[in-house]
């Protein structure tokens, strides 16, 4: 396993122990919606959580016929994005005064998000030909920004509605 892979392990593991450092939440189940892409990062995650002896956890099947994680297509983009929309001029989305991370501060992750939100934009590629269809692209990468933090909270978003109404997890609850 490459050495970036098994310290985003190592930092997904001990985010999880950190979490379960707050009473409210020692023993809640945990919920991952991991993107499941070609490289299989999100089984390989799955794995290195087993072999750390975490317990209560769930990841999301939604991966290619079942396999593990949440297919990140643009289809799936477009969902996420209408999702946060919805509930950012809902006025549901909010922030925990408990916000944990491991390597930044709350606060530094907090600015984090509001700027790549601000940032993130559906971006319309012109049709190639008469007859095709305009291309829409959903990122906040424009101009050399990133847009890690805003796709995780669109994934956790994406995840709790997908953990809550699929009658496949309902075991979980």
């Amino acid at each position: 396993m490459p050495a970036e892979a098994s310290s985003q392990h190592k930092l997904l593991i001990d985010h999880i122990n950190k979490l379960r450092t707050l009473r409210s939440l020692q023993w809640c189940q945990v919920v991952l919606g991991l993107e499941s892409n070609l490289g299989f990062e999100a089984q390989h995650a799955v794995h290195s959580l087993k072999r750390a002896g975490l317990r209560n956890w769930v990841t999301l099947m939604e991966g290619v016929d079942g396999t593990c994680g949440l297919l990140t297509t643009n289809a799936s983009k477009e969902v996420m994005c209408v999702a946060l929309q919805q509930l950012l001029s809902s006025n549901h989305l909010h922030v925990s005064t408990n916000m944990l991370s491991i390597s930044t501060s709350p606060r530094e992750v907090f600015d984090q998000m509001v700027q790549e939100v601000r940032g993130y934009m559906i971006y319309v590629d012109p049709p190639k030909t008469l007859f095709a269809k305009p291309r829409r692209t959903f990122t906040g990468k424009v101009g050399g920004h990133n847009d890690d933090v805003v796709i995780a909270l669109q994934l956790a978003i994406l995840t709790m509605q997908i953990f809550t109404r699929s009658e496949k997890y309902k075991s979980f609850q």
